[in-house]
């Protein structure tokens, strides 16, 4: 499993895994989960090894 991390609205970040992968590294990713709300980005990404994964 990897990490997550939300980074913002999908309204405001029209490339969610375009942003994921600047801000998080080339083996990000992301999606915008579309929660009514203008949707959130959520990126995915390999865990550093001292983070706890879950």
């Amino acid at each position: 499993m990897g990490c997550i991390q939300i980074i913002g609205k999908c309204i405001k970040i029209p490339d969610c895994s375009a942003s994921c992968r600047k801000f998080l590294g080339p083996q990000a990713s992301g999606f915008c989960d579309n929660d009514g709300a203008g949707g959130t980005c959520i990126c995915t990404y390999p865990c550093p090894t001292k983070e706890t994964h879950m």
